[in-house]
């Protein structure tokens, strides 16, 4: 029932403002002007009536916008093109059309002091209503009935006047009552958002800020009304402001950042201001001195250099007074990318401080973003850049603000992450090459014991075998020519001991090979295969090492790091004593190899030490030497056991 009676409001008002536009004798824009804004309140009235088919403000907008299209409008309209065309009742009609405001008055009290539930705020604020109703009483008779209205009949008189009537003292307590009733509902709208928290403060931002609109531009236009003429058509169009903004507040307040709205509109309204008294000023003095066309110009040259500066200046000045907490937002994520810049604050901090400027200790920045989230419910996630912000539904307006101050610390903290990620992933893929590695010589070492050096032990037998069998058969030899005999069995037998020397040779090399790619005795710990070690070279070494096992690949590391070093003392560094210390040192293996040679050894000096470093720094381990010349080596690898 609600929904069709709106929509039969919403059709009658057009109508009657198409018929006004169609009977005005004066200037169409202004009447098209009008037209829109009672449209725009009927509709703004019927979409509140179709959600809340009981809410008060929107039967109020819509009732008030048939009112002012059909008497206001249309009524006017009418008596005028009567008068002209010698319709009846042109007199009446007009006097209709002129009297409206008044009563018309009322839809703007009764919307400031009944919104948004459409109450009033107290018993007290009776006196709004009741001082308009007295006041509607005097100023009606007291402006029909007056003689001073036959300025705006179309004849040039009044036919309504009456002399015997305080028509001048009726209107103005009348008009005053009036008046003061609508400033009285504007601060009992006020008081109300005083008091008012959430979402009630958010909706009365709309009504207000369209009402201080209104409010600066109705006293403006009152002292231009005759003189400059399109302020009426300003006029007309500002004022579907004040229904647009209650329609939206009850409608759809939480998808606009009204703060912003309010200041924007203040920034923008002080910066004209501003820039037109600057111009305005500089052209007046700049014409004591040159030409009119040479002020103009200097004016708008200062008017484009103040501009950017000023708005800036402007703006942050309104956001400190109208929304303090995006200015307060601001300042804080200013400060902390001011302090990344000094070096006194950490980039990877920039959540932290997120959190702090936002108020939220549950927001969450994801440096790299991944294609799915988890988002708990009544929470959001916002692009920030290379980064995801994570953070509370209600907070959108202000993480935004955030994170736009923020952005360079946000870019800082997302490439230092993607670069420890890639240095991670580096440290990980040659850990894994060097794995590979290790298998390969462990099934290098496993290929030569049981292959090639088996096969050559195979042969040697076989040749021990066949120079036992010529021995015999010298023996038993019946030959007549028994010295030539003995000579050519003493050759074979010599050529076979050689053959058997080569292959014990050979059999000793390959068993050094294949224990240099991974010796057999790390199956028993690295203890036992550093004691071998030990035994093998030809300088007395000492070995001291715990006997606690570490993973294979760790251990694996641990015997190439001595045995390199070892190596490299015996060859190069001429020393005569050795020792190999290996220990637990917290969560790392720690390995150590001293000698009392000439020093003088280097990283980055020979391949040797270099590839072994490579070697530790794949496992995420460290590699240091310390060999000061012709005092000794001693070189330390420390491994990380996890």
């Amino acid at each position: 029932m609600a929904k069709g009676i709106v929509v039969v409001v919403v059709a009658l008002t057009v109508a009657c403002e198409v018929a006004a536009v169609s009977l005005a004798t004066d200037s169409a824009v202004v009447r098209v002007a009008y037209a829109v804004y009672a449209v725009t309140q009927a509709v703004a009235g019927a979409l509140i009536v179709w959600r809340h088919p009981r809410h008060v403000i929107g039967w109020l907008l819509a009732g008030f916008a048939l009112w002012n299209a059909a008497v206001s409008d249309a009524a006017l309209a009418y008596g005028q093109r009567a008068a002209v065309n010698g319709w009846p009742l042109a007199d009446l009609a007009q006097l209709t059309g002129l009297v409206s405001w008044i009563i018309a008055g009322a839809g703007l009290w009764a919307l400031f002091v009944l919104f948004p539930d459409g109450r009033l705020p107290g018993r007290r604020w009776w006196v709004v209503p009741i001082g308009w109703a007295i006041g509607a009483a005097l100023a009606i008779p007291g402006w029909s009935f007056n003689p001073a209205l036959g300025s705006e009949f179309e004849s040039g008189v009044n036919p309504f006047a009456r002399d015997d009537l305080p028509t001048g003292p009726m209107f103005a307590v009348g008009a005053g009552l009036v008046g003061g009733s609508l400033v009285l509902s504007v601060l009992a709208l006020a008081l109300r958002f005083r008091r008012s928290r959430g979402v009630e403060r958010q909706q009365i931002k709309w009504v207000l800020l369209a009402a201080g609109v209104l409010g600066v531009l109705l006293p403006v236009s009152s002292a231009l009304w005759t003189t400059w003429p399109p302020i009426q058509v300003i006029v007309a169009l500002t004022f579907p402001l004040l229904p647009i903004a209650a329609c939206v507040a009850l409608l759809r307040y939480h998808l606009y950042d009204i703060d912003l709205v309010v200041s924007r509109t203040v920034s923008w309204a002080l910066l004209t201001v501003t820039l037109f008294g600057g111009y305005a000023a500089v052209v007046l003095m700049a014409g004591l001195v040159f030409a009119s066309p040479a002020s103009a110009a200097l004016g708008a040259l200062v008017v484009a250099v103040a501009f950017r500066p000023l708005r800036d200046r402007l703006q942050n000045a309104v956001d400190r007074r109208f929304r303090r907490a995006r200015y307060e937002v601001r300042r804080a994520m200013s400060d902390f990318v001011d302090r990344v810049r000094r070096g006194e604050a950490a980039a990877d901090d920039v959540e932290q401080a997120l959190r702090s400027a936002v108020g939220d200790p549950d927001l969450e920045l994801v440096l790299r973003p991944r294609s799915t989230y988890d988002i708990p419910p009544g929470r959001t996630a916002l692009t920030a850049g290379p980064a995801i912000v994570i953070h509370r539904v209600e907070d959108s307006g202000l993480v935004a603000d955030a994170t736009n101050a923020g952005r360079l610390a946000i870019e800082i903290a997302a490439l230092q992450g993607e670069l420890r990620h890639q240095l991670t992933e580096l440290t990980a893929s040659r850990s894994r090459i060097v794995a590979v590695a290790d298998e390969e010589r462990h099934k290098i070492a496993r290929d030569l014991h049981d292959g090639a050096q088996q096969r050559l032990i195979a042969i040697g037998l076989v040749l021990r075998h066949v120079q036992h069998r010529l021995r015999d058969s010298q023996s038993e030899d019946v030959s007549r020519d028994l010295d030539v005999s003995r000579d050519l069995d003493g050759d074979v037998s010599r050529d076979l001991d050689g053959a058997v020397a080569e292959l014990t040779n050979s059999i000793t090399e390959l068993r050094s090979l294949a224990g240099g790619l991974r010796p057999a005795a790390l199956e028993s710990g690295l203890g036992a295969a550093l004691r071998d070690l030990a035994a093998r070279t030809p300088v007395t070494t000492t070995v001291r090492t715990t006997n606690e096992r570490f993973r294979p690949d760790l251990e694996a590391v641990a015997w190439f790091v001595a045995c390199e070093a070892v190596t490299n003392a015996v060859k190069h560094a001429q020393a005569a004593a050795l020792t190999v210390e290996v220990s637990r040192d917290g969560d790392n293996l720690l390995v150590a190899i001293g000698d009392d040679g000439r020093g003088g050894a280097e990283i980055g000096r020979g391949s040797g030490l270099l590839g072994l470093s490579d070697r530790v720094l794949a496992r995420g381990g460290t590699l240091t030497v310390h060999s000061p010349t012709g005092a000794g080596t001693r070189l330390e690898a420390r491994l990380p056991c996890e």
